[in-house]
């Protein structure tokens, strides 16, 4: 049940409106501004902004959320974005098929890898925690680095930055000199 919850609400609602992706050319300002209100502030109203609370009050709620919600959005980039399906873990491939067929995962494949950045960003608060999740995170964003940098996508640059943002002092941990 939470499963179906975070794929076909939470995650279904953070995935970028035309309006959006129309904001991000027209007002960047504005376009931060609400990437700051869904994953911090969450003072709006927007859709966008109560997935994010109810994708996090699932995660504070309900045991297996905090995992799921990690595994199945690194899988999520990975498949989006073209990775081998060799290179990518059974069980997590089994996860993905879970939902291949879901209105989520219809559409634009950027638009849909990164709505998990989104996902992953909202949830910096607890998988720095999980030394588990921590390593799934990592290995994900390792992989698809130039993904996210040198693409020509302005929304695919502009979440990874948003989600760089909040994750600079797990990245950093131990090196807290370079910034003095």
């Amino acid at each position: 049940m939470k499963k179906t919850i975070v794929v076909t609400i939470c995650l279904s609602y953070l995935k970028s409106t035309k309006d959006e992706l129309k904001l991000i050319e027209d007002d960047p300002n504005e376009f931060v501004n609400l990437g700051l209100d869904t994953c911090e502030k969450q003072k709006s109203l927007v859709p966008k902004t109560q997935a994010v609370k109810l994708l996090e009050a699932l995660c504070d709620r309900i045991d297996g959320t905090v995992p799921f919600v990690t595994i199945f959005a690194a899988t999520v980039i990975s498949v989006v974005l073209g990775t081998p399906s060799e290179s990518i873990r059974k069980e997590q491939l089994d996860l993905f098929k879970e939902y291949e067929n879901s209105a989520f995962l219809k559409g634009d494949k950027l638009v849909i890898a990164e709505s998990c950045l989104v996902a992953l960003t909202a949830l910096s608060y607890v998988i720095p925690k999980r030394p588990e999740m921590t390593t799934i995170f990592e290995e994900t964003m390792s992989a698809h680095i130039n993904d996210f940098v040198k693409t020509d996508s302005i929304i695919m640059r502009s979440r990874f930055a948003l989600m760089l943002g909040y994750y600079a002092d797990m990245i950093y941990k131990n090196k807290e000199d370079k910034f003095k």
